[in-house]
């Protein structure tokens, strides 16, 4: 097999192997764009949030420095796990934010009525699919979000293949080299255009 012929059966079968996560990225990246006209469409008037349960708990919250921490034991104590984001959310109250691989769920703490509540937010496509699309690093506690990032690297890695293949092959067939050019121009110039205007 010729070198010319490997990379193109490479750059065939990399887009292949590609495809789901391209058409992944495209669909959320949609839904990130109309989500509030998808939500709407989607409403039945059930609300996004329903109690799982209120325990007694009465600790002083901590200062900013250590209020990540004390969030995530608290999530913890009342058995959640996965990404943790802790904030205040007025006088005396946090707010931690739970997220596993596939939902999301939160702890709204009280320290003056003394009560931690836990709440489920209610599976829906819209908000997995961007979830899918912002996920990102190794800093959460979770096997499948790991897992996710190391799928997200070796993507990354196979799109700059896919770029490097790509740009052999058009610049291995003479006669588009000026149309490819074009292209790449075209391109370069939308993308400098926008970063220009913000």
């Amino acid at each position: 097999m010729s070198f010319a012929l490997f990379l193109r059966r490479l750059h065939v079968y990399l887009a292949l192997i590609l495809l789901p996560w391209v058409l992944m990225y495209a669909v959320s990246a949609l839904v990130i764009n109309h989500n509030q006209s998808i939500k709407a469409f989607l409403d039945d008037g059930k609300p996004d949030w329903s109690e799982r349960t209120t325990e007694a708990f009465n600790e002083p919250i901590p200062g900013d420095d250590e209020l990540q921490e004390f969030g995530r034991n608290l999530a913890k104590q009342l058995g959640l796990e996965g990404g943790y984001y802790t904030y205040r959310s007025g006088s005396g109250r946090i707010n931690v934010n739970v997220q596993d691989f596939w939902s999301n769920h939160r702890v709204i703490y009280d320290s003056q009525a003394g009560t931690a509540r836990v709440e489920d937010q209610r599976f829906q496509w819209n908000g997995f699919l961007i979830r899918m699309h912002e996920r990102s690093g190794y800093l959460q506690e979770s096997f499948l979000h790991d897992l996710w990032a190391v799928l997200v690297d070796v993507t990354c890695g196979a799109y700059l293949v896919l770029t490097l293949t790509g740009l052999w092959m058009w610049w291995s067939l003479k006669r588009c080299r000026w149309t490819g050019a074009l292209a790449i121009l075209s391109g370069l110039a939308t993308y400098v255009g926008l970063i220009w205007i913000q």
